[in-house]
C-alpha cells in the first residue's frame, strides 16, 4: 500500500505524462521532485542530481550509448549486472525502441556527503520501431536508486542489492529494474 507522500508522487508524475510533453532533441528529465521535507540535501546537491538525469534524458533522446554509460560509475553493480552488462541491456533496447524516455517521481532524497540514495517511481517509455504508440519499456515502484559523486560529477552506482520476485497472474517476474 503506497503512503500519501508516494501516491501524490505517482500522481503526479501520471500529471506530467497526461500534460503532453514531447521528446524534443534535447530531452530534460521529467522529474518530480518529493515535498522539502523529503529532501535531506541542499539546493545545490538536488540541482546536480537534477542535472544527471538532464543528461542522461538528453544522451537517451539522441541514442547516444557512449553518452549514456558516463552517468554510471566504473564500479556499477545493479543484482550483480555490471557497467559492461548495462551497456548492452541500454544497446538491446535501442534496437527494439525509437523515442526513449523516462519521467522519475523521487519520494526521498537522502545525501549524505558524496553518497545518495534517492527512493524512486518511475517508467521508461519508447515507441516500438515501426510502432505507433508509445508503450511500458519498464517500471518500478518504491526503488533505490543510490549516486556517488566522483571527480566532481555524480554517478548512477546501482539500486537494489538483491533479486525480487512477486506475483503476477498466477506466475512470478524477476525486478531488475538497472537503468536509473
Amino acid at each position: 500500500m503506497l503512503n500519501k507522500g508516494k501516491f501524490m508522487a505517482c500522481l503526479m508524475a501520471a500529471g506530467l505524462l497526461v500534460s503532453g510533453f514531447a521528446v524534443n532533441s534535447y530531452a530534460k528529465a521529467r522529474i518530480v521532485l518529493p515535498p522539502p521535507d523529503m529532501v535531506h540535501a541542499d539546493d545545490k546537491t538536488v540541482h546536480e542530481i537534477e542535472a544527471l538525469y538532464d543528461g542522461l534524458e538528453d544522451a537517451l533522446a539522441k541514442k547516444d550509448l557512449d553518452k549514456i554509460m558516463t552517468y554510471y560509475a566504473d564500479d556499477y553493480s545493479h543484482n550483480a549486472a555490471t557497467k559492461p552488462q548495462l551497456k548492452f541491456l541500454w544497446d538491446t533496447e535501442f534496437g527494439t525502441f525509437e523515442k526513449l524516455y523516462s519521467v522519475h517521481a523521487f519520494t526521498d532524497i537522502n545525501v549524505v556527503d558524496n553518497e545518495a540514495a534517492i527512493v524512486c517511481t518511475g517508467t521508461l517509455f519508447g515507441l516500438p520501431k515501426g510502432g505507433k504508440e508509445y508503450v511500458v519499456v519498464d517500471t518500478w515502484a518504491a526503488q533505490p536508486h543510490y549516486l556517488t559523486k566522483k571527480s566532481g560529477s555524480w554517478k548512477i552506482v546501482g539500486g537494489a542489492t538483491h533479486w525480487k520476485s512477486e506475483p503476477v497472474n498466477g506466475g512470478f517476474r524477476l525486478e531488475f529494474h538497472p537503468f536509473f
